[in-house]
């Protein structure tokens, strides 16, 4: 398993994997580590999240109609 390392100062953000520098930005997001580890992106329909408020605690409580 690789060791990510995540170091920050005020807006400038690099991702180090096992000890090396691989990503540097003013921010590192979650896409950016898909790349290291086995990450699924998910997007919700917009007006729904709006009305729900919050995520619910499990996925599979998402319904597969708001997926998008």
């Amino acid at each position: 398993m690789k060791k990510l390392t995540l170091v920050s100062s005020e807006d400038w953000q690099g991702l180090y994997v096992d000890g090396k520098l691989a990503y540097e930005n003013h921010s590192v997001a979650c896409k950016d580590l898909s790349y290291y580890i086995d990450l699924t992106m998910i997007n919700v329909d917009d007006e729904w999240m709006g009305r729900k408020g919050h995520l619910p605690q499990h996925l599979d409580d998402i319904p597969k109609d708001k997926l998008r």
